[in-house]
């Protein structure tokens, strides 16, 4: 019988509260926006580095935020944003 063994890696980004840029409707004076993925540039490396290794990515589970009181009047209390992901991995384990 076939063993697996498992890995994962999670990303993370915040959640920022800045100006709201021209042409975003709304009634507030402050945009929130989620900020770039810790990881970066990296990432590319890192994923192909995954797979020369042998790991086959085999589930991704995204968690959203709706960044606390301060996005209470903004489209993202209602929606949130992706600021987790989760990324599973697996590959034969040898004996």
């Amino acid at each position: 019988m076939q063993k697996w063994e498992y890995k994962w890696w999670t990303l993370t980004r915040s959640i920022e509260e800045g100006k709201k840029p021209p042409g975003i409707l709304g009634g507030v004076n402050y945009y929130m926006y989620p900020t770039a993925w810790v990881e970066g540039e990296d990432f590319d490396r890192r994923l192909q580095q995954l797979g020369n290794e042998g790991w086959e990515l085999v589930s991704v589970v995204a968690k959203s935020d709706y960044g606390g009181n301060i996005v209470r009047d903004s489209a993202l209390a209602i929606g949130g944003v992706t600021t987790s992901l989760f990324l599973v991995f697996k590959r034969p384990k040898e004996d």
